[in-house]
């Protein structure tokens, strides 16, 4: 019974300490592209006491913020109001929800949040191909003098603004629209730069090389190098006289066995 009232008593006590702690968050539901996410955080203490926490964001597909323990000394029932800035919204940021919280480390373990959304434009996949036939059914990197070039794209949005320039080898640069197909007319290395945009979402750029070269690479075919007559021989004989000497060893004591028979060892009494 003593151990059943110790245990409540922990319990209680346990539940006071958590229960001298109040911590408020405040922060925007939402950021945008340009803007610096920050929140404002209050926290109260029943009592005078000294607490360890941690104030920071966390967001599953954005940069991380380096982690500041902070240290403070909690006056009873006088709010300690900070704020916490994190990084600025980029264009290269997906939209996505994350969570503004703080830890409470020391003396209880407690931690308090709120979620918050980051409303950028999302981004879209979108791929150069360079192809032999216009189908793009065989895609290539390489490709003959005065072939012609099939250039195509993939992308999971329909019709984007497409903007397209071919950097030549001889650095002369020209604006194509794609698809399309071109003349491999210099040997060398060519540059295709891409920009496609959309209406609601992160403009796209990409940048592809493929080159043309003279004729077909041929790799002559080589023959094995036939393995000289006096290195064959070595390997033809040792077997031979191999078997030769297991036969006359057979022979050997077959003959012993017959002699033992006919000639049967004499035993004197």
């Amino acid at each position: 019974m003593k151990k059943i009232i110790y245990i409540l008593m922990i319990v209680l006590l346990t539940n006071l300490v958590s229960a001298s702690l109040i911590i408020e968050i405040d922060i925007k539901p939402s950021f945008i592209e340009g803007e610096k996410v920050t929140f404002d955080y209050t926290i109260t203490s029943d009592k005078d006491q000294t607490i360890t926490y941690l104030p920071h964001v966390s967001c599953p597909n954005a940069p991380i913020a380096f982690l500041e323990e902070k240290i403070i000394e909690l006056k009873a029932n006088q709010p300690y109001i900070e704020s916490y800035r994190d990084i600025i919204i980029d264009k290269y940021i997906e939209p996505q929800t994350c969570k503004a919280y703080i830890q409470i480390t020391s003396p209880e373990k407690q931690l308090i949040e709120k979620n918050f959304t980051i409303s950028t434009s999302p981004s879209f996949e979108f791929n150069l191909l360079t192809c032999k036939d216009q189908s793009c059914a065989e895609k290539s990197k390489i490709f003959l003098k005065d072939e012609l070039i099939y250039i195509d794209y993939e992308s999971e949005v329909q019709n984007p603004t497409i903007r397209t320039a071919l950097l030549y080898p001889n650095e002369i640069q020209k604006e194509l629209t794609i698809p399309t197909s071109v003349t491999a007319d210099q040997i060398g290395t060519y540059e295709l730069k891409v920009t496609a945009s959309k209406k609601s979402y992160k403009t796209i750029e990409k940048t592809t090389q493929f080159g043309v070269i003279k004729e077909q690479a041929n790799i002559p075919y080589t023959q094995p190098q036939k393995a000289s007559k006096k290195f064959n021989l070595f390997y033809l004989i040792i077997p031979t006289l191999l078997i030769i000497f297991i036969v006359l060893i057979l022979l050997y004591l077959k003959r012993r066995k017959k002699q033992q028979l006919y000639y049967p060892i004499k035993t004197e009494y």
